[in-house]
């Protein structure tokens, strides 16, 4: 994939990261479960540094969907499958859910 006519590198500023993958989320249907990775091509997301932008970015990206108002966490159309350890992938990657 490509930020506009610009390839995904190391060098990506984080923020354009994050539009590009709240932007994805359009395109999978309701009901899809998926992990942040899998919104980028995977040779794509193997360029992100591991330690500090994958991590970072989905810290990012869950706080974009799911933010405390009032003490409720709204999900704004996506639903983190499970909570605690059970909700994650071998990898530490959040398993969310379009809904």
């Amino acid at each position: 994939m490509t930020l506009g006519s610009i390839a995904i590198t190391s060098n990506t500023p984080r923020e354009d990261l994050l539009i590009y993958a709240i932007n994805e989320v359009n395109n999978l249907l309701p009901g899809e479960e998926f992990k942040l990775c899998d919104l980028f091509i995977p040779y794509e997301w193997k360029r992100l540094p591991v330690r500090g932008m994958r991590s970072v970015l989905g810290t990012d990206f869950f706080n974009h969907f799911f933010n405390e108002k009032n003490g409720v966490s709204e999900g704004r159309g996506l639903l983190q499958t499970r909570h605690g350890d059970e909700g994650k992938s071998l990898q530490g990657q959040r398993i969310y859910k379009k809904i």
